[in-house]
């Protein structure tokens, strides 16, 4: 939490080797912990905190600690990017939902 920026000046991270699959299953998968980063957020509620969206061949994830993201990641403190990550058409609640629930996102 220490890390997040501001709404003017969000903080930046780029992961470049993150790879798609289930956590403790596929030998590769990763996992990505943001729980420091959300306040009270919970799986069901992360789009309150969190937005995903494609961006070249990268997915960009924007991050509001304190939850009330705009639609567009308008208010993010922090953006990732995971570089090389496809959403394959996803829809940002999609693509968090399945990282989620594959084990590859932490956000409680």
């Amino acid at each position: 939490l220490g890390d997040a920026g501001t709404v003017t000046l969000p903080s930046t991270d780029v992961i470049k080797d993150f790879t798609l699959g289930t956590f403790g299953v596929d030998e590769n998968a990763d996992k990505l912990d943001i729980s420091d980063l959300l306040q009270d957020a919970t799986a069901q509620d992360v789009d309150d905190y969190v937005r995903a969206h494609q961006e070249g061949e990268d997915t960009v994830l924007s991050v509001k600690t304190r939850g009330g993201i705009g639609d567009d990641g308008e208010g993010a403190e922090q953006v990732i990017t995971l570089i090389g990550v496809d959403m394959e058409g996803d829809s940002s609640t999609s693509f968090l939902s399945n990282l989620i629930s594959r084990g590859q996102l932490e956000v409680e």
